[in-house]
C-alpha cells in the first residue's frame, strides 16, 4: 500500500523539478543572449570605426571614404566569405531563419553550436565591413544556438524546441530593444502558434535579453 502511493507520488517531485529546471534555463539563455549581443553589437561598432570615417554610423560614414577604400573594403568582405565558405563549407546570407526553422522542427531543436556563433560572428565582420547582411541575423542564430546547447540540461525535446526559440527572440530583442515584438516572431516564424504555455517563456527570454 505504501509502495503503490509512493509510486503515485514520484511523478509529481519529479515534473515539478523538471519545470523549475526549465525556467531557469529560459532566464540563462535570455540572460546569455542579451550579453552575447552586446558584446557583438560593441565588436560591430569598433570593427566599424576601423574601417570607415568616423564609423557607419558616423556623419558621413561611407560617404567620407574615398571610392578605392569602399571597394576594397567591400572586395575583402566578398572574399573573406569565398574563403570561409570554400574552406569551412559555412554559408553566410539573410537570417538563417530558414535553417532555426529547421532545426526546431526537423532536428528536434539541435544546431550545431560551434558552426552558428562562427557563421555569427563572420557575419558581424562583414556586415562592418559593409556587406548588406543586417546584424540582426548573427545575433538571431547564436541566442538559438545558446538556447540549444542550454536546451541538453536534461529537458525534454518540446522544451528544447522552445529554447531555439527564446534565444533567437532574446538575440533579437537585445539588437533594437523590442521584446514583445521579438517574442512575436519567435512564436509566429518558428513555432507557428501562439499558445499561451509558448508565450511565457518567450516573453521572459526576451524581456530577459
Amino acid at each position: 500500500m505504501t509502495d503503490r502511493a509512493a509510486s503515485k507520488d514520484d511523478p509529481t517531485p519529479t515534473a515539478a523539478a523538471g519545470r523549475r529546471r526549465f525556467w531557469v534555463l529560459v532566464v540563462v539563455t535570455g540572460a546569455a543572449a542579451g550579453l552575447t549581443a552586446a558584446g557583438l553589437l560593441s565588436l560591430l561598432g569598433a570593427l566599424e570605426r576601423l574601417a570607415w570615417p568616423g564609423g557607419a554610423d558616423g556623419p558621413g560614414g561611407f560617404v567620407l571614404a574615398s571610392v578605392p577604400r569602399r571597394l576594397l573594403l567591400l572586395a575583402a568582405a566578398g572574399a573573406l566569405v569565398s574563403v570561409v565558405t570554400r574552406v569551412g563549407r559555412a554559408r553566410v546570407g539573410g537570417h538563417g531563419t530558414a535553417e532555426l526553422i529547421e532545426a526546431v522542427w526537423l532536428r528536434a531543436g539541435s544546431l550545431p553550436a560551434l558552426a552558428t556563433i562562427g557563421r555569427g560572428l563572420l557575419a558581424i565582420v562583414v556586415v562592418a565591413l559593409g556587406a548588406p547582411l543586417g546584424r540582426e541575423g548573427a545575433l538571431l542564430q547564436i541566442g538559438a544556438a545558446i538556447g540549444s546547447r542550454l536546451g541538453r540540461a536534461g529537458v525534454n525535446v518540446a522544451q528544447r524546441r522552445l529554447l531555439v526559440a527564446c534565444g533567437a527572440s532574446a538575440g533579437f530583442a537585445a539588437v533594437y530593444n523590442i521584446p514583445i515584438g521579438a517574442s512575436m516572431f519567435g512564436m509566429e516564424v518558428l513555432l507557428g502558434s501562439f499558445a499561451l504555455e509558448l508565450f511565457a517563456p518567450v516573453v521572459v527570454a526576451s524581456v530577459t535579453a
